[in-house]
């Protein structure tokens, strides 16, 4: 038996118009030309992730260092029973500042190819903003930052390209070490 077995068939159609209604609602209220997205603070600088490659948020969480890695690797850690590579968006984004190694704050992103959690200092709130007021990346911006934004909000907030990040071929550590 299952929950809807209780429903009489009129009841079920009443349900039924309720669901189309509420799904027509919400792709009214859905503007394309929007970014939700959540703010981080990375050192004394913000950025804004967009929610749609997010997948989870969490705080203090240790982190175990690796040997033989990259600056940009903090290490990895275990989220609920999975092993997750942890990458410093300072080092990433080239944010002056010095980082922290006890329990950290972590952003986890994934995509059909990986999943990698973001090591930031503050996690903030999750806002709309119009696509229609991001500006481009400055020529001036250093090239790895540059690559890593999709744009910069009138308020100077810069908005990371996550996709951008995940598919940089520069990122990958394949190396055997001895």
């Amino acid at each position: 038996m299952t929950l809807y077995d209780s429903f009489t068939e009129k009841e079920m159609q009443i349900l039924q118009a309720r669901a189309e209604r509420a799904a027509r609602v919400s792709g009214e209220d859905a503007v394309e030309d929007s970014i939700t997205g959540l703010m981080v603070n990375v050192h004394d600088q913000t950025y804004v992730i967009p929610i749609d490659s997010l997948t989870t948020v969490y705080e203090r969480v240790s982190v175990v260092p690796l040997p033989s890695v990259p600056p940009f690797v903090a290490g990895i850690a275990n989220l609920r029973g999975h092993i997750i590579p942890v990458l410093d968006l300072a080092v990433l984004l080239n944010v002056p500042g010095t980082t922290t190694t006890d329990l950290m704050m972590l952003v986890v992103a994934a995509n059909r190819e990986m999943t990698v959690a973001f090591h930031v200092d503050r996690i903030g709130d999750v806002t709309n903003y119009n696509r229609d007021n991001l500006t481009p990346v400055p020529a001036n911006f250093e090239t790895a930052q540059g690559l890593y934004l999709q744009g910069i909000l009138a308020d100077g907030t810069a908005v990371l390209d996550v996709e951008a990040i995940l598919n940089d071929p520069a990122l990958i550590v394949d190396e055997v070490v001895g």
